[in-house]
């Protein structure tokens, strides 16, 4: 059920995102400095560790990235883009 919740949610954030639009919530979280990977992780409700394992990452390289402490690499970030739905550069 989790799953399918999950599945759902980035439906629904993907269509959103094809209008270019972002929930105000999402908006001012990025805005005020808030991570972009945690930001968008947590709009669609994605655990830490889904999200790794969907996006073939390592969940402690994510974390990383997650908390700020690490930039993370183009191809770990286009990964993890595409699986919250989002564009490369919405995360960088």
């Amino acid at each position: 059920l989790q799953a399918l919740d999950d599945a759902e949610a980035r439906a629904a954030f993907r269509q959103s995102n094809d209008q270019e639009t972002f929930p105000t919530d999402v908006a001012r979280s990025l805005l005020s400095g808030g991570r972009p990977v945690k930001v968008f992780r947590k709009y669609i409700k994605l655990s830490l560790s889904v999200l790794a394992k969907q996006s073939d990452v390592s969940v402690p390289y994510l974390c990383e990235t997650d908390i700020g402490r690490k930039p993370g690499s183009t191809k770990a970030l286009s990964a993890v883009a595409k699986t919250l739905g989002v564009t490369l550069e919405d995360l960088i």
